[in-house]
């Protein structure tokens, strides 16, 4: 079965190809700019398609329902061959990011904030007070 070669679908496969494996809906939303509604046609369309096969994960996140899991069939495989994400998807990419890469360069920050930074801030904060005082007296 053959299916439109639109940006939303080549946005979605493209999540399929990069991550080399089962993406969930979580992975799609965080990596697309496809809103809840065109994800939701984009798993009804390529599952009926046979362009990937849809499981259901026990834990369903933030939400009680199940989250859906998307992964590439063996024509869904020789679709991306083919070549069918060569055209230009950006209209509906975000910026490349690694989340995992990203979250830790937060963490990182966050404890320089806290044991650097705050210190710093702490301590100047009290000489201030102290020459206020100094100041008022």
């Amino acid at each position: 079965m053959s299916i439109n070669n639109t940006p939303e679908t080549r946005a979605f496969l493209s999540v399929l190809e990069a991550m080399d494996g089962p993406a969930t809906m979580a992975d799609i939303r965080k990596r697309t700019s496809l809103n809840e509604d065109k994800r939701h046609y984009q798993f009804k369309k390529l599952e009926k398609a046979g362009i990937i096969s849809v499981e259901y994960n026990e834990w369903g996140g933030t939400s009680t329902a199940p989250m859906k899991e998307a992964q590439l069939t063996e024509s869904g495989q020789e679709l991306l061959e083919s070549g069918f994400l060569d055209e230009e998807t950006s209209e509906f990419e975000r910026a490349n990011v690694d989340i995992v890469e990203l979250a830790e360069e937060v963490r990182t920050y966050n404890e320089f904030l806290k044991n650097s930074v705050y210190e710093d801030v702490k301590t100047l904060t009290e000489r201030v007070e102290q020459l206020e005082e100094q100041i008022a007296k």
